[in-house]
């Protein structure tokens, strides 16, 4: 089995001829698997999307996934790879992973000159998100325990010493690529917390960084190894079971609060997905979920953290009585 430290020695492999054309850079291919070419993807016409589970996701094969743009990131392989070490289940397996660059295209419209494959092993079902509003309240519930063991299992990888992805990269969350001024990895809460402040006085403005900082102050967290997006069309489900959680783009090792507030991002609360979330991940305070929407999304409001969970049943009851009539 690969280590660690051999996952981190691994240089790029060129397999282009000419310099001057955008070349292969392979990071990891699995034993006994073979690189599909940018030549060959682009002939198999797999940019149809078909059996979609996920941004920039493709059904490669009838045995594998792809995903591949200018936003997708080598961490992301190599996370895999480090959860396959961790023997963490629901995860795809990573079949390979390379670069391909740079393009003759315009950085500010793409991001990269360089565009990153990843194949992973292609897992049969459909998101939750699709399933989800055809479930009863028991497959519901089914569901919610699968992920919370899920959940518990990953959490309980050994903590890291610092915040950031994996083997001391920097955070790949969308807050820290644009205003904040590091993306890190950070060596303690205290400096990822005042990478958050910074971020939250640059998109906001104002004068209110002060009570920002003091809010982040006021909770100690432990760090642990967070998918950083736990969203129902990132989860595949079949036959009212979970299959796998998929897109680790924005894993690492955050504080134990960030799931859980990540999950509310951008969310319109037309489901009852957000009242099982609870139940999957430990809640935390109003304020650390509150402060890392209003940085990244400030007209979007997330009522349902403020019920408890009596409330949240309530809502629940009183959904399913409007569901019948």
């Amino acid at each position: 089995m690969t280590t660690n430290e051999e996952i981190m020695a691994v240089e790029p492999v060129s397999v282009s001829s000419s310099p001057k054309k955008p070349e292969i850079e392979v990071y990891y291919v699995a034993p006994g698997h073979n690189i599909m070419s940018p030549e060959q993807v682009e002939a198999s016409q797999v940019k149809v999307p078909k059996n979609e589970i996920g941004p920039a996701t493709w059904k490669a094969s009838e045995t594998m996934a792809l995903r591949c743009s200018s936003c997708v990131s080598i961490v992301e392989a190599k996370t895999l790879k480090f959860l396959a070490q961790k023997k963490i289940s629901r995860v795809p397996k990573l079949l390979a992973a390379y670069t391909f660059g740079p393009l003759n295209r315009k950085i500010e419209d793409h991001g990269s000159l360089y565009d990153t494959y990843i194949f992973t092993e292609f897992i049969e079902g459909e998101t939750l998100e699709t399933m989800w509003p055809s479930y009863d309240n028991e497959t519901k519930t089914r569901i919610a325990e699968q992920l919370k063991e899920f959940w518990d299992t990953l959490r309980s990888i050994p903590r890291a010493d610092y915040i950031g992805s994996v083997f001391r990269g920097p955070l790949l969350d969308h807050m820290f690529k644009r205003n904040a001024p590091s993306r890190g990895p950070f060596d303690s809460e205290e400096t990822f917390n005042a990478a958050i402040t910074a971020t939250y006085q640059a998109t906001r403005g104002g004068h209110s960084s002060a009570l920002v900082a003091e809010l982040l102050r006021s909770h100690k967290h432990q760090i642990v190894f967070s998918h950083g997006n736990c969203r129902p069309n990132n989860i595949v489900v079949k036959d009212g079971h979970v299959e796998a959680i998929v897109n680790w783009g924005l894993a690492g090792w955050y504080p134990e609060y960030w799931d859980f507030a990540k999950a509310f991002e951008g969310r319109t609360f037309r489901t009852d997905w957000e009242i099982y979330l609870p139940t999957i991940l430990k809640p935390y305070y109003y304020t650390a979920m509150k402060l890392i929407e209003q940085i990244q999304f400030p007209h979007v409001r997330a009522p349902y953290l403020l019920y408890s969970k009596e409330q949240s049943q309530r809502i629940k009851a009183q959904d399913k009585k409007k569901s019948i009539r």
